[in-house]
């Protein structure tokens, strides 16, 4: 596989994961076959020019340009483990709930769901899906990207917990 085939097929996942889309919703977006999306995101096909900018427009990342993506590609992508999420988002809740003076029960009432399930994201023994994740964090006064605006190490943090390490 090219370097440009690898740089675009990573940036593809990590940014369909980030937001919480399918390669059957890209291939939607773009006007393209399926097959042909899954080629370019598995690093089998590189697209025109002109496939290449659309990709980039509806991703709607940080890069401007390939060239732009591309210097960027040096940097390791790693997935968190579920452990590591779990922990993760148990103690951030736990913090956050101390510093407002709230408690578990207040949460779900907030976010609509039952005590015993922000029982079990705190007790790390599930994690939430994409959606709950996102509503207990708006909830706790930090939407995800400013959780990962503040974090050194958390970059990419999508249903499946990518981080993306090394230099910003």
């Amino acid at each position: 596989m090219s370097e440009e085939k690898a740089a675009l097929s990573k940036y593809m996942r990590v940014r369909l994961n980030e937001m919480g889309r399918t390669q059957a919703w890209l291939s939607e977006q773009l006007g393209m076959n399926r097959t042909t999306v899954s080629y370019y995101a598995n690093g089998l096909m590189f697209p025109r020019s002109d496939s290449l900018g659309r990709i980039l427009e509806v991703l709607q990342g940080p890069y401007a340009s390939f060239d732009d993506l591309m210097a960027d590609s040096g940097r390791d992508i790693r997935v968190l483990s579920l452990d590591e999420r779990r922990k993760n988002l148990s103690d951030y809740i736990r913090q956050r709930l101390s510093e407002k003076g709230r408690n578990q029960a207040w949460l779900a009432r907030q976010i609509g769901c039952g005590e015993d399930l922000i029982s079990y994201y705190v007790g790390r023994s599930r994690y939430p899906k994409h959606e709950n994740l996102e509503r207990i964090l708006n909830t706790l006064g930090c939407p995800l990207v400013e959780l990962l605006q503040h974090s050194d190490d958390l970059l990419r943090y999508g249903q499946r917990g990518v981080v993306l390490s090394g230099k910003l």
